[in-house]
This record gives C-alpha cells, structure tokens and sequence, in this order.
C-alpha cells in the first residue's frame, strides 16, 4: 500500500518560464568546462548552504580557486538570482495534486536539488503547507542520485521504501535510483504522450498508482 508519494521540484511541479539560469551563468562567468561543472562546481553550489550572492562569489573562490567576480558580474549574478526567484510558474495539476493527496490522507515528500537561492518558491507559492517533509539538497549536504537523500527522507517519513513513489522529470535521479533502493519510481514526462507503466504526462495520473 502506498502510503507517501515524493516529489521533485523545479519541472514537477514549479515550471521555470526561461532556461538562462544562475547556475549556468556561474559556468559561463567562471568559464568552467561542461565536465567540471557538472561534476564539481554545480554539486558543490546545490549541497552548501549559500545564503547570499557573496556567499556564493566566496564559495566558488575557496573551493576552486577562482578570482572574485568584478562588480558588473556581481551584479549581474544577483540579478540572475532574482529571475530565478520570480520568473516561475505552477504547472495546472500541481495543487490540485497535492490537494487531492491531502485529502486522501497520503503523506507528501519533497527531495529537490537546490541551491539555496533556488528554496524561495517553495514558500512563494504556499507549496510547504502541503508537505510532511521537505529535504532539500543544500540543507541535507546530498544530491539526487546519491542514495543518501532518499534514505533520509524515508527515515522522515517512518515508511518502508516500498509505501512510497518518487516523481519526478529527471529518468535517473526521479526513477532508476529511487527504484534501486526500492522506492517506487514514476517518470514525469509532460512532453511525450508514449505510455509505459513507468511514465506518466501529467500529475492527476498519480491517482492510478496509489
């Protein structure tokens, strides 16, 4: 019996209305290589807690050794942050799914790789009153795919891996890892009609799953 249903996020439920991002920006800014970014200087920006712009410039000079940015970039960067912030979206189903949660007494859980900069929406939108837990990356010290994020949200939740399913847009962290560790994944695919037992096109088709 599923007991809780575990959410991503930012293309889950929260719909970015454009794809220049801070976390790009900073690769772009710094002229990090594709391959260390990814590896290195996204994870370490999404698994710190950075509260502010200056945190952020710190951060990246401490851990990788790259000069402070000058006052243009600065600017640029927090400007960036704020974009973030306010050019967003609720998808159409991502109330009434929680609502519809709620009142069918199922547990809700997020897990969410975010910088910190990247949490306000959350509470912009009033989401947080409908969780029981929220485990976000830069809080917790783990990312999505690492094995340790879903197992501190399980022991959160009380519940055995197998009450509960993982939702998600990313194939891998959403649904191949939370399946290995016995989590019932389902891949949220809002641009592909294809039908298969483990994607779904919209949230009103967790009801099935439940």
């Amino acid at each position: 019996m599923i007991k809780a249903v575990i959410f991503d996020l930012w293309n889950t439920l929260i719909k970015p209305t454009y794809d220049d991002h801070t976390i790009k920006l900073i690769k772009e800014m710094y002229g990090f290589s594709d391959e260390f970014h990814r590896k290195h200087v996204k994870r370490g920006v999404m698994t710190t807690p950075l509260n502010s712009t200056e945190e952020i410039v710190n951060y990246i000079t401490q851990a990788f050794g790259k000069n402070n940015v000058n006052k243009k970039q600065f600017q640029e960067l927090e400007e960036r942050i704020e974009k973030d912030k306010n050019m967003i979206e609720l998808y159409d189903d991502t109330i009434k799914t929680l609502e519809y949660l709620k009142d069918n007494n199922v547990k809700i859980a997020l897990i969410s790789n975010a910088a910190t900069f990247h949490k306000d929406p959350l509470y912009k939108f009033g989401l947080d009153k409908y969780f029981d837990y929220v485990c976000f990356s830069c809080d917790v010290g783990y990312w999505k795919p690492q094995k340790e994020i879903y197992k501190i949200t399980l022991e959160n939740l009380g519940l055995k891996p197998e009450e509960t399913i993982m939702i998600g847009d990313n194939k891998q962290k959403d649904f191949e890892m939370p399946k290995e560790i016995g989590i019932n994944g389902l891949h949220l695919n809002r641009n592909n009609s294809t039908k298969n037992p483990h994607t779904i096109n919209s949230l009103y088709e967790i009801r099935e799953y439940l």
